[in-house]
């Protein structure tokens, strides 16, 4: 399984400002996370560093989640594809841990998720989901590969 390297692992999005409000919204995270900072003159509380960690990395193939902290064995875990196909659920037998997450680039499309595609593994307290990509997301995302090296070709004979 290839992995971009880290300087990629970051995906991020800004919506459309709605109505005529001047706030800027803030960016929506699809790969990777936000940076995490800590003021402690302004700030009251910290999240705890033992809570689980979830995070969305990407390979040509597959979307891969690692959710990192889950010290349950690996008995207990149980997926599934909710019932409509738009989102992936994520429990524990012993009802300690739930998660339900959706998958934005299929949402775009339109696709449904199938359970098929879905496989997960758990080693070293992180549990590591994979859902293969369809080929319509393949072909998206390979489209938009060569958009952005010919936009990176054009800048560089500008410069």
């Amino acid at each position: 399984m290839f992995l971009y390297p880290t300087s990629w692992s970051v995906r991020k999005w800004k919506l459309p400002k709605v109505g005529t409000q001047s706030e800027s919204k803030d960016w929506e995270f699809e790969i990777g996370e936000p940076p995490k900072s800590f003021n402690p003159n302004s700030d009251l509380l910290v999240e705890s560093s033992l809570n689980p960690i979830f995070i969305k990395q990407d390979s040509k193939d597959a979307f891969v989640w690692r959710i990192r902290q889950l010290p349950h064995p690996k008995e207990v875990y149980q997926l599934s594809i909710k019932d409509d196909g738009t989102a992936i659920v994520v429990r524990t037998s012993n009802k300690k841990y739930y998660k339900m997450f959706d998958v934005p680039e299929m949402a775009r499309l339109r696709l449904r998720l199938d359970a098929k595609n879905l496989s997960w593994d758990y080693a070293h307290n992180t549990l590591i989901i994979r859902y293969l990509k369809p080929t319509e997301i393949i072909q998206q995302e390979e489209a938009e590969r060569q958009e952005r090296s010919k936009l990176f070709k054009n800048a560089m004979t500008l410069a």
